[in-house]
């Protein structure tokens, strides 16, 4: 050890000195002296040692030298970091942050873009609350109107001088569309203008719901449909529901902790119904099912972006309802989604049981030929529930068109009846143009014949399903695109009988 100046020497301290005073436990001290503050010595130790039988233990710690100036006793000055983290929050907040006094967090980020006729953030996140409160318990076109937003029914190129309504030319043509407008600036809801006026988050979702809610209520208005409940126990979630033909028979004992009001007609009470001439008897007709796929879209919905920015008619079922209804066809569409994407299949599950019962209870209700649209993960039910619950409803499938389904044909290796079925003629597949995938995927028209004998990677997923492009590279808009062509696939068939 190099010899320490007289000026070290004041500030240096010996081992037993830098232990004492940073309350080091020496090896042989026990918990008990700890607590007393003190140090055992090495002749305590050796003592205690002889007394329980242990063998003498020489330990020789090499001689250090610490500096009186480092050693800091825990005691003697708070900890400064709190405090610099503190300020560095501070700091960063008043920069980039500002809190406004009805927010129930500490501090909002700044936006992107402020919301139509805002300045400061605290505006913008005072306008957001201030619809969040006045819908809370608002639905459908009512609550839109009160936040400044309505459906505008837009006429298409071969009306454009025409005075159109939903009611004149709603079931001609899906051409014509009804888009989102703000009121107050008499704009429509666009891609580029969307967060001028509905912002994401909470404003975004609570629009959304408003907009979905509307849409439904168009497709009820056009085909006659009304809400079935399926699952009303409260505490297993939301309650499950489906969207049928008011007279369409049920099988009501599927039904799970319904309220005294809700009504479903059994197949006994739709003939009694249909006897005394008070009702019509949609038992024995063809079922059009429609099928969405997962996330937050609702029966019937296909994309919540392209209800704001698009029309109603292009992101909702409301065109397949339209021509199902001009076929004079039952109509059925399920809400996989209502208790949460996680649980979609359970839902789903319980909703084809209320539809067209299970194995055991078949032959209650005459229903006709089933025509399927099977949307995205839809397509992976419907897949599933075939394997597992659905063989009784298989023999009545007439035809099925999976939109870009993400169903794999390799799970019915057990199930070659089904498999047979998706490779039949009754099954079409219509697919999304992908840039990835596809060379020339810009010039792909809705209808094209796809060459999947090129594909080895389609041909192991989805097998000899005949597929047809859609036109699109949008994965949303894929029903909208290919609408005349999925019913060209289901006219073929109907007229097969």
């Amino acid at each position: 050890m190099p010899t320490q100046t007289k000026t070290d020497e004041k500030n240096t301290i010996t081992d037993s000195e830098a232990n004492t005073k940073l309350h080091i436990q020496h090896p042989h001290s026990s918990h008990n002296d700890e607590e007393k503050g003190s140090v055992q010595t090495e002749k305590g130790c050796e003592e205690r040692d002889k007394r329980s039988g242990a063998g003498k233990v020489i330990v020789d710690f090499p001689k250090q030298v610490y500096r009186k100036d480092s050693i800091t006793k825990t005691s003697d000055k708070p900890c400064i970091f709190p405090s610099i983290l503190k300020s560095l929050r501070e700091l960063f907040a008043n920069l980039f942050y500002e809190k406004p006094p009805t927010s129930p967090y500490a501090y909002r980020v700044k936006p992107k873009v402020m919301l139509e006729g805002c300045s400061t953030v605290h505006e913008h996140y005072k306008r957001i609350d201030d619809v969040l409160q006045l819908v809370k318990n608002e639905k459908s076109l009512k609550g839109l109107e009160m936040v400044g937003f309505t459906y505008v029914f837009i006429p298409c190129e071969s009306h454009p001088n025409e005075t159109c309504t939903i009611e004149k030319y709603g079931a001609q043509t899906c051409q014509c569309g009804t888009r989102l407008k703000h009121i107050a600036s008499e704009n429509f809801i666009t891609k580029e203008n969307r967060l001028r006026y509905i912002s994401d988050g909470p404003m975004y979702e609570v629009i959304t719901r408003l907009c979905q809610e509307y849409a439904q209520e168009l497709m009820m208005k056009e085909a006659t449909l009304h809400w079935v409940s399926v699952c009303e126990v409260i505490t297993k979630g939301n309650p499950i529901r489906i969207l049928v033909d008011q007279d369409y028979p049920v099988f009501a004992e599927e039904c799970h902790g319904l309220s005294h009001g809700s009504t479903h007609h059994t197949a006994k009470e739709q003939d009694d119904i249909s006897k005394n001439g008070e009702g019509v008897d949609r038992s024995g007709l063809e079922t059009f099912l429609i099928t969405t796929g997962k996330g937050k879209v609702r029966a019937g919905i296909f994309s919540r972006q392209h209800l704001l920015i698009s029309s109603i008619e292009s992101s909702t079922a409301l065109p397949m309802v339209r021509d199902a209804k001009s076929r004079n066809m039952n109509i059925a569409i399920l809400d996989p989604n209502a208790r949460g994407d996680r649980v979609g299949m359970a839902t789903y599950e319980q909703s084809m049981r209320v539809l067209f019962g299970h194995k055991d209870k078949t032959n209650t209700v005459n229903i006709g030929d089933v025509y399927i649209l099977a949307h995205s993960a839809s397509g992976s039910q419907l897949t599933r529930y075939l394997q597992t619950n659905g063989e009784h409803i298989l023999p009545r499938i007439k035809a099925i068109a999976f939109t870009d389904s993400n169903h794999s044909i390799q799970w019915l290796k057990n199930h070659s009846h089904i498999s047979s079925f998706f490779e039949s003629d009754s099954t079409i597949y219509v697919r999304s143009s992908n840039e990835y995938r596809d060379e020339d995927w810009k010039s792909r028209k809705p209808g094209d014949v796809v060459n999947i004998n090129k594909d080895e990677n389609w041909l192991h997923r989805f097998g000899r399903t005949f597929t047809i492009e859609a036109g699109t590279s949008d994965h949303s808009l894929i029903n909208f695109t290919s609408h005349h062509h999925i019913w060209k696939h289901f006219d073929r068939l109907r007229t097969k009988k």
